[in-house]
């Protein structure tokens, strides 16, 4: 469901029904475009009407360059920007705009090959350049083959003009070299300085203002060098134009070099128009200025985008840097030589020393420090390019006097050739750890202790019930030494009549996760019987799951036979009683009198006691 929101200022205008947002902001996009396309089938044929009669107006020098058509392309390529079937029409509907625009030009100028068949040959020119600057835009312009295309796709609409002029009946060789030498000049100048993608993405972020004063300050000495050379120099020292061009193409970014070769081509022909410059030839001129292009701008642009690659590169890599130096561990890399080539900012944290002091030093030396041969033997192996992995842990002293135990891990890089390049790896600071361990195995050494010391059995299993731990009180009762005890082979001392109670007391415990108490009998390999009282808990971690049980082994021998003793004496108790109530020397009233009971029992009792001492008793 869409939800429609009503502005208040568009009830207070009378409108009935409101557009929802995403259809109101849709339309904006659309009369845009259709404004855009429009302007790309104007602008062109406004800009080669107005350069046609800006070229008829010097009747002394209508020849050497026929720039509406190239200025069109211009315009127009700045303009069109999209692909397939629209821009195959966009480029034809200008085409035919700048033809019309040209004829009614040359009508207004009056004589010189006016009619429909030179407005005809610029269409075709116009529509076969414009399709050239596309290709050369969509293809990878850090190439040179991209601009022997754009030449050779220039030189092509050059020629199909100057086919149609033929065809007309035209002079198509005062034609060709004219619209040619234009086409050469502006197009691929007007496609460098107008054309966004022509600025790298690192060059815009990073051009500051002293940036912008160096580029002026190069843009006029190179005005300066083209002035000096084209009214001082004479024919032959044209030729300096060239390094000119080519030092502006080495220092200026790609619009820079542009305008650049705009300038050095602008005072040539101003020279040659005005006749104070070494250049009279027309020929000479369009020569001239197309090899200045053809030789500059390729240089500039492929050295600007390197440029730009470049500073992108080196922002990548400082942003790499960065974020190393946010990472606790230490990363290193080492070269074939076994020295240090880059250190982070946790080697210094970790180590405490300088990571610039340590840069270029041998790696053996912070090896021998740790005092590891075996590591040592490993690191040289590796450097010579056998594969493997190294860990080790150290403990290390730092410069400040403070312990760190650190885990060291390297292995060897190699190129895509798989040529050994020295090696890489991390340095870790695990001194929490070791302490932590260290706490704990002092810990485990204090219980094994605390249980070697206990009378009774200590024992411990995991989840499973597979023994773990016993201590000696256990090993005692049970017989069993280490290596018979652990798993499950404690079973194999339980009494033969407890072993199957026991066992199914045991699994049923088990799976109840529950604490639990229970008696059984030990037989031992010597053939003693042991009884032994169990009691045992289940053990959970900071989860709530079960990780094991503990428990103890009390040794009740001394009880059980206690219990048996005192068992056979009630029993004969039990049966003397019977005989005095049977023969009737004790009335059964008198059974619960414990006077008359001894005085029966006495003289039973009596003669098992050996009294070395007369009876007063008797004597009295």
């Amino acid at each position: 469901m869409v939800l429609h929101r009503i502005r208040r200022d568009e009830r207070s205008k009378g409108i009935g029904m409101a557009m929802p947002e995403g259809k109101r902001a849709a339309v904006s996009p659309l009369r845009n475009d259709i404004w855009a396309k429009l302007a790309a089938i104007i602008l062109p044929a406004a800009a080669a009407g107005l350069m046609a009669l800006a070229t008829h107006a010097w009747a002394t020098w209508p020849a050497p360059f026929w720039a509406a058509n190239g200025c069109a392309v211009v315009v127009a390529a700045s303009l069109c920007r999209r692909s397939g079937a629209v821009s195959a029409a966009l480029g034809l509907a200008i085409a035919l705009g700048c033809g019309v625009s040209l004829m009614a030009a040359q009508w207004m100028a009056g004589g010189w090959a006016s009619g429909p068949i030179p407005a005809l040959a610029n269409g075709v020119e116009i529509a076969a350049a414009l399709s050239a600057a596309e290709a050369w835009r969509k293809h990878d312009r850090t190439r040179i083959g991209s601009f022997v295309l754009l030449f050779a796709g220039l030189l092509g609409a050059a020629t199909l003009s100057g086919l149609v002029m033929f065809a007309g009946g035209a002079d198509a060789l005062f034609w060709w070299p004219s619209h040619a030498a234009a086409l050469m000049v502006i197009v691929p100048i007007g496609l460098a300085g107008l054309s966004p993608e022509m600025v790298p993405q690192s060059a815009s972020r990073t051009c500051n203002k002293r940036a912008r004063m160096a580029e002026l300050a190069i843009l006029a000495a190179v005005a300066a060098g083209a002035a000096a050379i084209l009214w001082l120099a004479p024919l032959p020292g044209v030729l300096l134009l060239f390094p000119l061009a080519l030092f502006a193409g080495c220092a200026l970014p790609p619009r820079g070099t542009a305008l650049a070769l705009a300038i050095i081509i602008g005072m040539a022909c101003f020279s040659n128009l005005t006749g104070h410059g070494p250049i009279e030839d027309a020929a000479t001129l369009q020569l001239l200025c197309a090899a200045l292009v053809a030789s500059a701008l390729p240089a500039g642009v492929l050295l600007g985008q390197t440029r730009g690659e470049n500073a992108l590169l080196r922002r990548r890599l400082d942003e790499k840097a960065r974020m190393l130096d946010t990472v606790d561990e230490g990363i290193f890399r080492i070269d074939n030589a076994g020295r240090w080539t880059m250190l982070n900012a946790g080697w210094e944290r970790i180590t405490g020393y300088d990571r610039t002091a340590s840069l270029g030093r041998p790696v053996v030396d912070f090896l021998d420090a740790l005092g590891g041969r075996a590591e040592r033997e490993k690191f040289i192996r590796l450097v010579r390019g056998e594969r493997g992995l190294i860990t080790s842990l150290h403990t290390i002293r730092r410069p400040d006097g403070e312990t760190r135990h650190v885990e060291v891990r390297m292995q060897g890089a190699f190129d895509e050739r798989q040529r050994p390049i020295g090696l890489e790896g991390h340095i870790r600071d695990v001194t929490q750890s070791a302490r932590y361990g260290h706490a704990l195995e002092d810990a485990e050494r204090r219980f094994a202790t605390l249980a070697d010391a206990a009378p009774v059995g200590i024992w411990r299993t995991n989840a499973r019930g597979d023994t773990l731990f016993v201590n000696s009180a256990f090993k005692r009762m049970t017989g069993l030494s280490d290596g018979q005890w652990e798993g499950s082979h404690w079973i194999t001392a339980i009494h033969p009549d407890d072993f199957e109670r026991v066992m199914a007391d045991w699994k049923e415990i088990l799976a109840a996760k529950a604490p639990f108490e229970a008696e059984w009998r030990w037989r031992r390999p010597d053939g003693e019987i042991l009884w032994v009282s169990t009691t045992g808990a289940p053990q959970y971690d900071h989860h709530g799951r079960v990780t094991g049980y503990i428990g103890i082994n009390i040794d009740v021998s001394r009880q059980r036979s206690a219990e048996a003793q005192l068992a056979d004496q009630s029993s004969r108790m039990q049966a003397m009683f019977d005989r005095m109530r049977l023969t009737g020397s004790v009335a059964a009233d008198d059974l619960t009198d414990w006077d008359v009971i001894a005085r029966q029992l006495r003289p039973t009792a009596a003669p098992s006691r050996r009294w070395s001492r007369p009876r007063k008793s008797e004597a009295a």
